[in-house]
């Protein structure tokens, strides 16, 4: 043994290995997201509302939009369906079927 310090030593990892191996093994991570973002990724999962924002970015003039895409509008990247209470709106979230219990 050339060197006595060399038993005190702690180990060296093993170089091949990389940081991100390391990290995988040790820590768990988790992903919080509010009711909102939800409700955003899964609007733009959904194939029919995808369908349905790119109308509504294109079309700015309601003349040409149906019933029902008249009710629909887009705020802050989500969509909402209009509700008209007298003189108040309300602004309600469209919910994809795939989050709608059954």
């Amino acid at each position: 043994m050339s060197n006595i310090y060399a038993i005190s030593r702690a180990p060296v990892l093993n170089s091949s290995d990389t940081m991100d191996f390391l990290i995988e093994n040790k820590l768990e991570v988790c992903l919080t997201l509010s009711v909102e973002d939800q409700v955003l990724m899964m609007q733009h999962a959904d194939e029919t509302l995808k369908e349905l924002i790119l109308i509504l970015r294109k079309d700015k003039d309601n003349e040409d939009r149906t019933k029902e895409e008249k009710q629909k509008v887009q705020k802050g990247n989500r969509l909402f369906r209009a509700i008209h209470d007298g003189a108040m709106e309300r602004l309600l979230f469209v919910i994809p079927k795939s989050m709608k219990k059954l």
